[in-house]
């Protein structure tokens, strides 16, 4: 038998589960790891809605900035 064990700190013993499947039919042994998630609350929305505008304004200011210091920089460059 095997025994398996997590030694990290960010998992408490309720949040995973080792599972060892002994198979004799076709000799393979299976471990099965099982982690429970607890999402955080993130700042993105979780289904869309109008807090996703200001996301695709920030990557739009983001984009033409970039785009921009291209355009300044190749000038600069021809000079």
């Amino acid at each position: 038998m095997v025994d398996l064990k997590y030694s990290g700190s960010d998992l408490t013993t309720d949040d995973y589960e080792f599972k060892f499947q002994p198979d004799a039919t076709d000799k393979v042994n299976r471990i099965s790891f099982t982690v429970v998630n607890h999402s955080l609350e993130s700042l993105l929305p979780k289904t869309g809605g109008n807090g996703i505008v200001l996301f695709l304004l920030m990557a739009l200011v983001a984009g033409a900035s970039g785009l921009l210091l291209a355009i300044v920089l190749k000038r600069k460059e021809a000079r």
